[in-house]
């Protein structure tokens, strides 16, 4: 889990009301959502400046564990479009210096677009991340949910929906993402027992209230993910 960090662009302070998270896929790029870094969807001034890796409560427990990167570059999707139901809802975060990987901050698998992805185990799915609680507030615990995945017809009927390049899931029994768990990861499971592990199925996007969220497909973009990391 990356904290996505903000600030004002005239003022250079951090603004802590603005969330978004990310997911760390190799020692230089964090993979996000590309609403959450395009300046048409972001507070007037805000700006991304830095990911934080490591979190669990949110700026409360500074420690050595926990570490602050600067971006250096944003690669927003070229064909990102809110009028076209958020297709190509994604983005690459830059660092500026390599991530050590530690016992509390390591990468997650993306797997490539010959490899079937869907949930090898079961249809439960995973999603995390810091966004508003059932009181409608920003969390400031990490939180994290298992949700299913909704049948692609019906989410078509909810939806302006891409079978091709979106994941339809949760909304049932209350679990699902909110406001400010945008770009986190929706997470699936491939394997058995000691070859278990958890890679990365989807991108938080967008959603509505009782219906379940719309998620960008991380395998459909598997390519553009690859032709855009750099050493």
């Amino acid at each position: 889990m990356a904290l996505i960090l903000y600030r004002n662009r005239r003022t250079l302070k951090p603004e802590p009301e603005t969330v978004c998270a990310g997911s760390l896929i190799n020692n230089r790029y964090v993979l996000t959502a590309a609403h959450c870094v395009n300046r048409m969807y972001l507070p007037l001034n805000n700006k991304v400046w830095a990911v934080r890796l490591g979190e669990h409560k949110r700026f409360f427990n500074p420690g050595e564990h926990i570490i602050e990167h600067i971006i250096e570059h944003i690669i927003e999707h070229k064909d990102f479009d809110s009028t076209r139901p958020w297709e190509n809802d994604i983005a690459l975060l830059r660092l500026q210096l390599p991530v050590r990987y530690t016992k509390a901050i390591s990468p997650i698998c993306v797997l490539g677009g010959h490899i079937s992805s869907k949930p090898y185990i079961s249809t439960t799915l995973e999603i995390a991340g810091w966004g508003r609680n059932e009181k409608n507030i920003p969390s400031v615990v990490l939180m994290k949910s298992s949700i299913k995945e909704v049948d692609e017809v019906r989410c078509s009927r909810e939806y302006d929906f891409s079978q091709a390049s979106q994941i339809c899931a949760g909304g049932e029994g209350g679990r699902d993402t909110c406001k400010g768990d945008s770009g986190g990861p929706l997470m699936g499971i491939m394997g058995q027992s000691y070859e278990e592990f958890v890679y990365l199925y989807g991108i938080t996007s967008y959603g509505k209230n009782g219906l379940a969220g719309v998620y960008t497909k991380t395998k459909f973009f598997y390519y553009w993910i690859k032709i855009h990391l750099e050493p």
